[in-house]
């Protein structure tokens, strides 16, 4: 591979993890190759608070079922959406 292209294509590459894990530091400040390291050790060495996120997804079964009722009921009330019961 042509070496400008190499250049272009790691800059490219860093950029995309520095917007990825959005430390303290850049990925450039990095010694070594950081290609070996997960996304997760980068975020420590890079201190990111990505990795002190102690928020859990509220999404259970129920949750859903009434958004999408919710949202049912909004079409409904617009005429976007007719229900009609075949039987």
């Amino acid at each position: 591979m042509e070496i400008s292209i190499l250049s272009k294509l790691t800059y490219e590459v860093l950029r995309n993890i520095d917007t990825m894990v959005s430390g303290e530091h850049s990925v450039k400040t990095l010694s070594g190759n950081i290609f070996n390291n997960s996304i997760l050790n980068l975020s420590v060495k890079l201190q990111s608070s990505n990795i002190n996120n102690t928020q859990e997804g509220t999404l259970t079964p129920d949750v859903i079922h009434r958004t999408l009722a919710n949202y049912k009921e909004d079409l409904k009330k617009k005429n976007i959406l007719e229900e009609r019961c075949d039987g």
